[in-house]
C-alpha cells in the first residue's frame, strides 16, 4: 500500500478517474475506455438534459465531455466534494479479458500506438504491416498498465485505491451481464424516467460482428476491421496468464474469473 492512499484524494486523481454525474438522481457514474462508455455518457447526458447540447456541439460525444462538460463550473464544483455522494456511486465496468481483445481492435484500427509497438517488437509497424494480440499483449507487458494510454489501462483507479479519502462504488454494474437492465434498474430505484435505448443516439459506430472463430486467432495479423471472433478465440493458455497478470486488480476489485476467458 503506498502512503500517498492514506492522504486526501487530489484534484488530478479525481479529474483521472472517469467520473459524471447524474444530477437529477445525485449520484456518480464511474467509468472508462473500452467499456461501453459512449453508451453510458450518452445516458448521463440524457438523464441531465444535456444529450441535444451535446450532439449539437459534435456526433463524437466524448468531444463535449473534454471540452465543456468536465470544465463547467458545476462539474467542477460536484468534483471537489465527492465524499457527499457517500453510497450512491456507480461504476460500470467488463470482463478484463473481453476488455484487453477490443483495447487490440482499437490500438489496430486507429495506428496511436504503432511508433511504441514497433519500438517493443523490434520490427516495423505501420498501415501496411499490423500486429496480433500476442504481440499487443507483449506490449503491454512492457509499459505502466496504471498510467498508459487511456484504453488499455486498468479500469482501477487511483480514487478507488484510497483508504480513507477515496470513492468506493456501492454497485459495480457488469456490462456482459447487461448494461441496458442495469440502468433500467438504476432509474427505477432513483425515480429517473425510463430510456429508450432503442433510440439510434445508443447505436455505437465502434460495434463489430462477431463471426466464427477458425481456430486460434491470438496471432493473426490480418483483420477486417468490422468482423471479427469472440474474444475466446485469442487465448490460449499462455496469453490467460498474461492477461490475468497485467489486469490482476481489475480482476479481483471488480469479482472477475481469471482463469476463464469470456
Amino acid at each position: 500500500m503506498k502512503f500517498k492512499y492514506l492522504l486526501p484524494t487530489t484534484h488530478r486523481e479525481r479529474r483521472r478517474s472517469h467520473i459524471a454525474f447524474v444530477e437529477p438522481a445525485d449520484i456518480a457514474v464511474m467509468w472508462s475506455p473500452k467499456a461501453a462508455c459512449t453508451t453510458v455518457m450518452t445516458w448521463v447526458f440524457l438523464q441531465d438534459g444535456l444529450l441535444a447540447e451535446a450532439l449539437a456541439y459534435s456526433n463524437w460525444i466524448h468531444r463535449y465531455r473534454l471540452r465543456r462538460y468536465q470544465k463547467d463550473e458545476r462539474y467542477l464544483r460536484r468534483l471537489g466534494n465527492l465524499r457527499r455522494y457517500g453510497r450512491h456511486v456507480i461504476k460500470v465496468v467488463r470482463n478484463p479479458f473481453d476488455r484487453a481483445v477490443s483495447s487490440y481492435f482499437h490500438a489496430y484500427r486507429h495506428g496511436y500506438e504503432d511508433l511504441h509497438l514497433s519500438s517493443a517488437l523490434g520490427r516495423p509497424v505501420d498501415p501496411a504491416q499490423r500486429f496480433s494480440f500476442r504481440e499487443f499483449v507483449h506490449f503491454l507487458d512492457r509499459v505502466d498498465i496504471t498510467r498508459c494510454n487511456l484504453h488499455h489501462r486498468v479500469q482501477a483507479t487511483s480514487l478507488e485505491r484510497h483508504v480513507l479519502f477515496g470513492v468506493k462504488p456501492h454497485r459495480i454494474i457488469k456490462i456482459e451481464d447487461g448494461l441496458e437492465a442495469a440502468l433500467g434498474q438504476v432509474e427505477r430505484q432513483y425515480g429517473l424516467p425510463p430510456t429508450d435505448f432503442a433510440n439510434p443516439v445508443f447505436r455505437s459506430h465502434h460495434h463489430t460482428s462477431r463471426i466464427a472463430a477458425d481456430g486460434l486467432a491470438a496471432d493473426r495479423r490480418d483483420w477486417s476491421p468490422r468482423h471479427l471472433p469472440p474474444a475466446a478465440a485469442f487465448y490460449d493458455d499462455d496469453l490467460v496468464a498474461r492477461v490475468a497478470r497485467l489486469y490482476a486488480e481489475d480482476f479481483r476489485r471488480y469479482g472477475y474469473d481469471p482463469t476463464r476467458p469470456v
